[in-house]
């Protein structure tokens, strides 16, 4: 299991958080399940998950792996990430989505 800082519920960045979350490892057709599981076969098990509180919250992405396995698939989970968070993803604000909807495969993959 991985571990990121998040926001707290109350953030204007909330529903931001929650995209990227389904993006992320939200389910089969998520960045983090077609990489690292479909297309690399580093992981039985991949999936992201956001926790918002009063006052803070976090990102987490559990990925069941072999031991062999671990440290390739902690730099591709790495790399993923690192991609979204340098990516013009943060850039919009909740208001914009709508627009961005027509172009959200750049953000997919």
């Amino acid at each position: 299991m991985i571990g990121f800082d998040g926001i707290k519920k109350t953030d204007k960045e909330y529903y931001i958080m929650e995209i990227l979350n389904t993006v992320l490892g939200g389910s089969v057709s998520s960045r983090l399940f077609q990489e690292v599981r479909e297309k690399k076969g580093l992981a039985y098990s991949i999936y992201s998950n956001s926790v918002f509180h009063k006052t803070d919250g976090y990102l987490s992405i559990y990925a069941g792996v072999a031991n062999d396995k671990f440290n390739t698939a902690k730099n591709v989970i790495l790399d993923i990430v690192n991609i979204y968070l340098s990516s013009a993803f943060f850039n919009y604000s909740f208001d914009n989505f709508a627009a961005l909807s027509n172009n959200f495969s750049d953000f997919v993959g």
